[in-house]
């Protein structure tokens, strides 16, 4: 079975050196990198120790019965009480190579067995930068990522070989550690930090990105207190440190030119800025004198690499076209190694741990100036153009911080020894200078920097130059277009003609001004910036006359073979091999297509001649007809996009620029002459894009008319078809006959589109491209090059929230005026609510008051008469009860209408029987209702005998004055 893994404590895991050197590590098998001749056991010294249990060295020694001579206090083959020890990563390398082997031999399958289980190495550390916190949603993102929008290609695995893969892995991101990383331990967390550094049987530390930890680790307890722990199985610790430690050592003044050789570390000088880092390097070299630590530390030159090096920001700007900075005269040398043999370097010390090794000077066999390293950078990958500025200005240098700045101005010369004697696989022995063609390679796929290059085709006045320009601008590339290069280039040949004849004559007449000298000099140094040959002016002048002499006859226009030759160039420039490109509407037959993008053949010309490639007019048959010649990958499209609508359409829209001209080539007779032409040279026979279908580089077509992708129909129709419609309805008259423009052709195109929804077909006269920008950007993909710097993220985050607090303000003041307006229409409605009431109040008091107008009438003439004088004898009189004596009243004097009996049937009984009723009603101590109402049939209301005292009739009241009209005497 195999033994535990060993445990590797990486300080700074986030840094370019740490970071690959984690990985490396994380990748490799323990005891792969050493000779299989020297197996040295878990102690290095032949013990065989791996933290416990009794191992046999038969394995070492190819035999099944050698005596075993190593002293172990564990018991057998399972290693006792050694696996505590191995679980903290206290193993040593034979332990893992012979993990499980037992105490005898083994043969050689055993052995090959033995291989295949070797153990891994488990890597913990910490980061140097701030960890960067996952986001807490899903839907969100981290808080430095770069927003989706703005992404680019760089770690999208997606169509990358293996290789590219690797290398954009090893660059590091500050604050995430590798996937390779097993724990990450907090700066802060000392117990967590003394407890890895414990647990770890590799220590390698960064001295040069920081020390804040390693006099922790050094000089307090971790390494110290616990030495005795580790004297059968030693620590291998490395320091990774800098030249830069040597930086002020002065070399053998006899030879000032000689190098500094290997063994003078210790009369080496620091740099003023590397003080400490030479104190540390002694402090862990002192540890190495003990048994149980074997302490290396690497002086390591400037490290070049994919990632964020030293010269990264000389990189990005040769990238970006711009000139490469040299802060100082540039004459100093840099010291210098490739990252990765750097970290090839460290895994041998650390699979092989030599003995007689304490400093190892890590640098590579160039020498060169920092001046030579900026122009060659410049001229493989930019410009060529350089920028010399005093040293002072390098802190302005937003990528270069205080140790970029020093290691710039470092001039050290080293001959390195020790690391000549390892077996290492060295990636650029012989220096960046020498490999920079290979660098810049892996530099563009690494960083995802491969260009993008795009070609739109399609008829006059489709969309090209729209669309170029909005791909030009989302991934920052240059719009290439026929017309602008041509206008370029005979600027350019007027200038280089202008200036060389000024120098011609300068020259003649230089004897007779004293200020020709000085107006030579400035001549001189324009012809070298522009590098002007004085051989080639005649040629150029002759060129300049020919171009200028045909473009004047034919309208505008250029020999095809003259408009290839100098694409060719313009594609084959510095911008556009870096960033790529988008090509407008070139080219439009396969012998231009042929004539641009063909391999050069050695002769300059790349096969560009007429003659050659059959260019002109239809196409050259020759070529047409002959089998594709290999063409140049740094100058063929990537994409080629095909756009392409009605013909119909295609000249409504025209006609709607308001920059068409009357006359001319986007005039209407102009127009529909380079219809006729780009149709004709469009048929299923000859287009251009069987070219790029048999190259590889398939089309894709998009309709602008419907916004949907697949061919138009008729757009590879046969030729006459657009001169000679079934069906005209609409024409115009050209140069070259009678063209006219069938509606059958726009209504088999607005059914056409690759299956997609139809939403835009538009009547003629109001023609309006449908945007497929998005569709295109989904085509082409993310954008191959640096991305948004940190600013500009900050920029659009910005933005984006002014943008969200306009939305929301708006929708907020959107929302206050919708409640104001409710609040106001609310008002509004109830004030009409209580005028309508109130007027519906007024008129059912005036209904009210009209039908009360009878009852009024009946109470005022039959109830307020009566009911008045009661209250008024009440007043009177004031009894005990007022409200009985007021009934009492009432019922004595109720007019005779209201009895309900006839009034002269009433009066006669009344009058016959009124002396027996009022005595019996006196005896009774009540007075009987119809005594009183004539009605014998209603009881009449008790009273007490005070109540009873008869009580004189009211004056004019209803019974007087009833009785005056039966003309009868009192009823009572």
């Amino acid at each position: 079975m195999p033994s535990p893994p060993i445990n590797v404590f990486v300080s700074d895991l986030d840094t370019p050196a740490q970071h690959q050197i984690s990985r490396r590590l994380a990748a490799a098998r323990v005891g792969s990198r050493r000779p299989k001749s020297d197996q040295p056991d878990g102690d290095g010294n032949g013990n065989g120790d791996s933290g416990g249990g009794d191992h046999d060295d038969s394995h070492n020694n190819n035999n099944g019965g050698g005596n075993n001579n190593d002293d172990h206090s564990g018991g057998d083959d399972s290693g006792g009480g050694g696996v505590g020890k191995l679980a903290r990563g206290g193993m040593g390398l034979q332990g893992a190579l012979r993990a499980g082997s037992g105490g005898g031999g083994g043969s050689g399958d055993e052995a090959q067995q033995q291989e295949q289980q070797l153990d891994r190495y488990v890597i913990r550390g910490t980061l140097r930068y701030k960890p960067v916190a996952p986001p807490k949603h899903a839907h969100e993102s981290a808080g430095d990522a770069v927003p989706e929008e703005m992404q680019i290609d760089m770690h999208d695995p997606v169509g990358k070989t293996a290789a590219t893969r690797d290398l954009t892995a090893g660059i590091h991101a500050p604050g995430k550690p590798g996937g390779h990383v097993t724990g990450v331990f907090s700066r802060t967390d000392r117990d967590a930090l003394k407890a890895a550094v414990l647990a770890a049987k590799v220590i390698i530390l960064d001295l040069i990105q920081s020390t804040d930890d390693v006099p922790f680790i050094i000089q307090s307890t971790p390494l110290n207190d616990h030495a005795a722990t580790f004297v059968d199985n030693p620590k291998t610790i490395i320091a990774m440190s800098t030249v830069m430690t040597w930086g002020r050592t002065k070399p053998d003044q006899e030879d000032p030119e000689a190098p500094l050789a290997e063994d003078e570390y210790r009369r080496r000088k620091p740099h003023a800025n590397f003080r400490t880092h030479v104190a540390l390097e002694k402090e862990w070299v002192k540890l190495g004198k003990k048994e149980c630590y074997r302490a290396y530390v690497v002086f390591s030159g400037l490290q070049y690499h994919v990632g964020d090096s030293v010269f990264h920001h000389m990189l990005k700007s040769a990238w970006h076209g711009a000139e490469v900075p040299i802060f100082g005269d540039g004459n100093n040398f840099l010291p210098m190694i490739h990252l990765e043999d750097v970290c090839d370097l460290v895994v041998h010390l650390v699979e092989n741990a030599p003995e007689d090794v304490k400093y190892v000077l890590a640098v590579d066999d160039s020498r060169s100036s920092y001046g030579d390293i900026a122009r060659a950078i410049s001229t493989t990958l930019g410009n060529g153009k350089v920028k010399v500025l005093p040293k002072e200005q390098a802190i302005l240098d937003a990528d270069l911080d205080q140790v970029a700045r020093d290691l710039l101005g470092a001039n050290l010369r080293f001959e390195a020894s020790t690391i000549k004697r390892f077996s290492l696989k060295w990636k650029y022995e012989s220096g960046l200078l020498d490999n920079l063609s290979r660098f810049m390679d892996e530099y563009r796929r690494g960083r995802g920097l491969t260009p993008v290059k795009v070609l739109l085709l399609g008829p006059p006045h489709v969309g090209k130059s729209h669309y170029g320009a909005k791909l030009a601008a989302r991934y920052k590339l240059p719009l290439v277009d026929t017309e602008t290069v041509m206008r370029e280039t005979m600027e350019r040949l007027a200038r280089r003609v202008q200036i060389g004849t000024a120098m011609a004559n300068g020259e003649q007449n230089s004897g007779e001004d004293g200020n020709g000298a000085t107006e030579m000099a400035a001549l001189a140094a324009i012809a070298a910036q522009e590098q002007i040959d004085p051989a080639d002016l005649d040629g150029e002048k002759e060129l300049l006359d020919e171009l200028a002499e045909y473009s004047k006859g034919h309208g505008g226009a250029f020999p095809d073979v003259h408009i290839s030759s100098f694409l060719r160039a313009k594609l084959a420039s510095m911008p556009c091999q870096n960033q790529g490109y988008v090509l407008d509407g070139y080219p439009l037959t396969r012998g231009a297509a042929i004539a641009l993008f063909r391999k050069d053949d050695g002769d300059g010309g790349g096969g560009a001649s007429g003659a050659s490639t059959g260019l002109g007019g239809e196409g050259g048959e020759g070529e047409e007809a002959g089998a594709l010649p290999p063409l140049d990958p740094n100058l063929v499209p990537t994409h080629v996009v095909v756009l392409d609508a009605p013909d119909d359409w295609i000249k409504d829209r025209a006609m709607q620029r308001p920059d068409v001209e009357a006359t001319g080539r986007d005039s209407e007779e102009g127009l529909i002459a380079r219809l006729i032409e780009y149709r004709a040279q469009n048929t299923d026979d000859i287009t251009v894009l069987n070219f790029f279908d048999e190259a590889e580089i398939h089309p894709a077509f998009y309709n602008v008319m419907t916004g949907g992708s697949g061919p138009v129909s008729g757009v590879l129709a046969a030729p006459g078809t657009v001169a000679a419609p079934a069906a005209p309805q609409a024409s115009s008259s050209s140069a070259s006959g009678s063209v006219s423009f069938a509606p059958a052709a726009s209504s088999a195109a607005a059914n056409s589109g690759g299956g997609m929804v139809t939403n835009n077909n538009s009547p003629p006269g109001t023609s309006k491209p449908f945007e497929i920008t998005d569709m295109l950007l989904k085509l082409v993909g993310k954008p191959h090059n640096y991305g948004p710097s940190k600013e500009d993220v900050a920029l659009r985050r910005r933005l984006k929230a002014e943008e969200a607090t306009r939305i929301a303000r708006r929708m907020e003041q959107e929302e206050h005026e919708r409640q104001q307006a409710e609040r106001e229409r609310h008002a509004k409605s109830v004030a009409e609510w209580n005028a309508k009431l109130e007027e519906v109040r007024r008129q059912e008091q005036e209904v009210l008051e009209a039908q009360s107008l009878p009852l009024r009438h009946y109470l005022i003439q039959n109830v307020i008469p009566t009911l008045s004088a009661g209250l008024i004898e009440v007043c009177k009189v004031r009894p005990e009860d007022p409200i009985d004596y007021l009934a009492e009243f009432l019922f004595r004097h109720a007019p005779l209408s209201l009895s309900g009996v006839d009034a002269p049937a009433f009066t006669k009984k009344a009058g016959a029987e009124g002396g027996k009723a009022a005595a019996t009603s006196s005896e009774l101590g009540g007075v009987a209702l119809g005594s009183v109402h004539g009605s014998p049939t209603r009881p009449s209301r008790p009273t007490s005998a005070k109540n009873l005292a008869p009580l004189p009739p009211i004056p004019g009241g209803p019974l007087q004055q009833q009785q005056h009209h039966d003309g009868g005497g009192s009823a009572i």
